[in-house]
């Protein structure tokens, strides 16, 4: 087996695969090796199933008893321990995409019990605060992030999934490798400033959200672990937590210079270039 450790979130993982191919996605978060909190074995074939007169058995353990199948390649599996910290996967010949996906759903659920929320959005990093902007898919949340890009020389720290990570003390902003159909997957954290709900319009409008309104707007944009009850209860905690602490806005906006400007002045203030 062949080791390779990453820090995803703040989260140091280890990776223990059957052959020496690392994970592309999982590049740019590769660390040195370290105390993991998250351990994985990755099986190129069946490991824990055994195919048996044309059905895979499975038997299942005290020590696996959470199981994630991945529907666009059901050979790729994963099991995993009850507290989230131990994930065997086999199938890993048949698709990486497969791959990812199983491992974010217990990755996301190993989180949830730490502070952590994912959330389809993109984000930036500016001045050393972030934002994120979250949206229906087309809205324009790419597009947004890189005007802050383009005007602000904003760093873009990811297209389409952020981690926020949430507790009394502050929340902050991870990027991910889950970028989607964008090319942003930045390894970096940064005190999370703002969230932004985005909605295409013919003018540039921008107005703070308040109560069950920012509620409402925010939270259909948060990915929610709904395969585990205690998971999703960890989220709405945290969740809890961040709009008490962090503005939820509504910007109704074109493509353009001026939203930036305008986003930018409601959340940093009048003064700020």
């Amino acid at each position: 087996m062949t080791e390779r450790y990453y820090r995803i979130a703040g989260k140091v993982v280890k990776i223990s695969r059957e052959k020496d191919f690392p994970l592309s996605m999982f590049e740019k978060f590769e660390c040195q090796e370290s105390v993991p909190e998250v351990t994985v074995e990755l099986w190129e074939d069946q490991r824990t199933f055994h195919r048996w007169y044309g059905v895979d058995y499975y038997q299942m353990e005290e020590v696996h008893p959470h199981l994630f199948v991945s529907r666009k390649f059901p050979r790729v599996r994963l099991a995993a321990d009850s507290e989230w910290r131990r994930f065997v996967i086999e199938g890993a010949q048949y698709g990486e995409d497969g791959v990812m996906e199983v491992f974010l759903c217990a990755f996301y659920s190993y989180l949830s019990g730490k502070g952590g929320v994912l959330v389809h959005a993109s984000c930036i990093s500016w001045r050393g605060e972030g934002v994120i902007f979250t949206a229906s898919s087309g809205t324009g949340k790419t597009t947004q992030a890189e005007l802050w890009e383009k005007y602000k020389n904003a760093e873009i720290l990811n297209g389409d999934k952020a981690v926020l990570d949430c507790s009394e003390t502050g929340c902050m902003l991870w990027g991910t490798p889950w970028k989607g159909s964008s090319s942003y997957a930045v390894n970096e954290k940064v005190p999370l400033k703002a969230i932004v709900v985005l909605a295409q319009g013919s003018k540039n409008e921008i107005r703070r959200l308040e109560g069950d309104e920012a509620v409402s707007a925010f939270f259909s944009h948060v990915f929610f672990p709904s395969w585990n009850r205690l998971c999703v209860t960890e989220v709405m905690n945290s969740l809890d937590v961040l709009v008490r602490q962090v503005p939820v806005y509504f910007l109704s906006c074109l493509p353009d210079k001026e939203a930036v400007e305008l986003a930018c002045r409601t959340v940093w203030g009048e003064g700020i270039r």
